[in-house]
């Protein structure tokens, strides 16, 4: 009976995924990062969304290129967190989003690109600079 059962669960495991990492959710990560093309250039600094305006959904895997345009590599970034869309003016709180909410992928002249690596779900606003 024991023997019997070992190699029932053997056979059950062979179809499961071998990954070492045990998946808690299902994420949409697609193998390219969706492009943002929206927010504002001004003396160098870009923001993704205005601090009162309408921020990014960025759900659990979220893979977003933001292009900000400044022509030159980035000095520095920040992403910024919330669980309301329209952050400071729904009653919702802002802070800096860090390690594996806000993943900083790649980073050039032109775009960078963040991956939200939980599952969790929040709204975005980046701001990127010289």
């Amino acid at each position: 009976m024991a023997l019997a059962s070992l190699a029932a669960l053997g056979l059950g495991a062979a179809g499961c995924d071998e990954s070492p990492v045990p998946i808690a959710c299902q994420r949409p990560v697609t193998a390219e990062p969706t492009d943002v093309l929206i927010g504002t250039l001004d003396n160098d600094v870009y923001m993704s969304a205005d601090w009162y305006g309408e921020w990014l959904y960025f759900p659990g895997g979220a893979f977003f290129r933001f292009h900000h345009g400044l022509g030159a590599m980035p000095r520095w970034w920040i992403p910024y967190l919330s669980f309301g869309r329209h952050a400071l003016t729904d009653g919702s709180e802002v802070s800096i989003g860090a390690g594996d909410v806000a993943q900083v992928a790649a980073v050039d002249d032109y775009t960078i690109t963040v991956m939200n690596g939980t599952c969790a779900d929040f709204y975005l606003m980046m701001v990127v600079g010289l």
